[in-house]
């Protein structure tokens, strides 16, 4: 998918007519933090509603090990047609090589439909 202003992406998300589904990745940089948190609330809205309890994960980067990462974003939705996993703080996989940088690769080659994963860069921070 190309890359998207927030506007746009605001706009693909409202549609009329029935709410298109949202892609399954999306990467989020820039340096406006609050445009960013922006774009994750219409993107948690338009993926899991008010379903968040059961659907909805955020995590750090540095936090995660390649077997956390790949139990969220394939971890079955509950009680709706889709959940979503936030991780923040993405930069920090290409600082260098990991098992985790290779686990989040394999993921983008086919990614699970019934996940929004929201991959979060820093500001100031190239994506």
């Amino acid at each position: 998918m190309p890359a998207l202003t927030l506007d746009a992406l605001l706009r693909s998300l409202k549609k009329k007519g029935a709410p298109p589904a949202p892609d399954p990745v999306y990467l989020l940089h820039g340096d406006e933090e609050v445009l960013k948190d922006e774009a994750i609330r219409a993107l948690l809205d338009a993926a899991v509603g008010t379903n968040r309890d059961f659907n909805l994960d955020v995590r750090y980067a540095a936090d995660l090990t390649p077997e956390s990462f790949h139990a969220l974003v394939n971890t079955p939705p509950m009680l709706a047609e889709r959940r979503a996993v936030v991780v923040r703080g993405v930069e920090q996989l290409g600082k260098r090589k990991t098992k985790l940088l290779d686990e989040v690769v394999r993921y983008l080659t086919a990614p699970n439909p019934t996940t929004v994963l929201v991959l979060v860069v820093a500001a100031g921070e190239e994506p």
